[in-house]
């Protein structure tokens, strides 16, 4: 068991370079504005910057197309790993990249191209990464080693916010204007490691060449498990939702709706992400003792339960009432990852896998972007239970899908998982 895990948090290290460098924009938005779009408005030129990092999300289904049928035609950890390496020689691209009063119009451009780099590649990594795990004989448990791989991603914004929070504090005011390139820079580290340590292009998920498909493996996913497809889709977007919800938004209903400082908010804020870090590999564990559906079914329940009560607590003036309600959330956050992720490459066949998994989880998240957006619109309508209003509606959502979960495959699941633990 620790040589399997040992492995998986090896193969897992590109996850960390992915969201280490993916989730650096945004942590430094106004240093990057100042560079590439200058302007007499601040606000105009952090729209821009905002406008290129959106850019990247939109991205992440095309690769998820790309990096998937690499994933079915050529091999799971060939299209894994050339995403990794796609997503940190972009990051290092940025680092040396001169700004708008050097080379002028062309700065932003490349800029942009360097986004969708980025946001190509890491439309392709987890969803290659989740089939690898879940078609490896080694990963018995399948929910809790996925729920690990799926905790290594939530370190690289650890490190992520790490790292620049320590580059600012010493970097002197001299070079303040460069403090920002720093980070990026250290991405070359992590590639080097990704490089030494990543495993060769096994053979054992690649199809044997006289059963190699003809019939493109996206088309075959399109017209034989779009209710897959369309399952996964939703799931992994509210799902991804109430994560983006609690790891980001949250900061700015405390800071602006509760009156929280914003280290306070930030604190609270990364509390919650250590917290997913240890509570998802053991909701997936729970899954894979008491099954997927049934899981599913039960935390979705909790969710609707005890949402309220830990919203309300929010409200609260009580700091130590506010934590308990962040642990709360956390928690139900956690679950609903802990047993849904696992399903989005489970209910495709193996020939399609790395396909279908890509695609859906990579339009899932995409569409999970906007969710700040609608939770401040909501939260702007009803100060006091708007963020309750768009967190229940995304819980609906979730149940409604449940329904339409293809009973077929889920029994086929729940029969693989039962013999996996008896072999065990």
């Amino acid at each position: 068991m620790f040589y399997q895990t040992l492995r998986l948090l090896k193969i897992s290290l590109g996850n960390v370079i992915e969201w280490y460098d993916f989730s650096l924009y945004g942590y430094f938005a106004v240093a990057i504005a100042a560079t590439f779009f200058p302007s007499s408005s601040p606000f105009i030129s952090l729209l821009a910057t905002f406008a290129v990092f959106g850019a990247g999300f939109l991205a992440r289904p095309v690769g998820a197309f790309v990096f998937g049928h690499l994933g079915d035609k050529v091999g799971r950890h060939y299209a894994m790993n050339l995403s990794i390496a796609m997503m940190g020689l972009a990051t290092v691209g940025m680092a040396f990249l001169p700004g708008v009063s050097t080379i002028g119009i062309m700065a932003p451009v490349l800029l942009v191209l360097l986004r969708m780099i980025q946001g190509l590649s890491a439309g392709g990594q987890f969803g290659n990464l989740l089939t690898i795990t879940t078609e490896d004989d080694d990963y018995r448990l399948k929910g809790l080693n996925i729920g690990i791989a799926y905790s290594v991603s939530v370190i690289g914004f650890l490190l992520a916010a790490f790292v620049s929070v320590t580059v600012v504090k010493l970097i002197p005011d001299s070079l303040s204007e460069y403090a920002w390139r720093i980070p990026f820079l250290i991405s070359a580290v992590l590639l080097i490691a990704q490089i030494f340590l990543k495993e060769k292009d096994v053979d054992q998920d690649i199809v044997d060449s006289k059963d190699k498909m003809k019939v493109s493996p996206i088309k075959i996913v399109f017209t034989k498990h779009r209710r897959s497809l369309f399952c996964v889709i939703i799931l992994s977007a509210v799902a991804a939702s109430l994560f983006y919800i609690l790891a980001t938004y949250l900061v700015t209903y405390m800071t602006q709706h509760i009156g929280l400082s914003q280290a306070t908010a930030l604190g609270i804020n990364s509390l919650a992400l250590s917290l997913i870090c240890i509570m998802v590999p053991l909701s997936g564990l729970l899954s894979d003792y008491w099954g997927r559906k049934r899981s599913l079914n039960a935390c979705l329940i909790s969710m609707i339960v005890l949402s309220v009560p830990a919203m309300l607590l929010f409200n609260s003036a009580s700091y130590v009432l506010i934590i308990v309600a962040t642990v709360l959330i956390t928690a139900l956050v956690s679950l609903l990852q802990g047993v849904a992720t696992p399903l989005y490459s489970e209910l495709f066949p193996k020939d399609v896998r790395a396909s279908g998994c890509s695609i859906a989880y990579g339009i899932g998240v995409s569409i999970s972007g906007f969710a700040p957006m609608f939770a401040d619109v909501f939260v702007n309508m009803s100060p006091s239970y708007g963020l309750i209003y768009f967190i229940y509606a995304l819980i609906i959502v979730g149940v409604i899908t449940t329904f339409y979960l293809p009973s077929n495959k889920v029994r086929h699941i729940e029969y693989l998982r039962v013999r996996s633990l008896l072999v065990a």
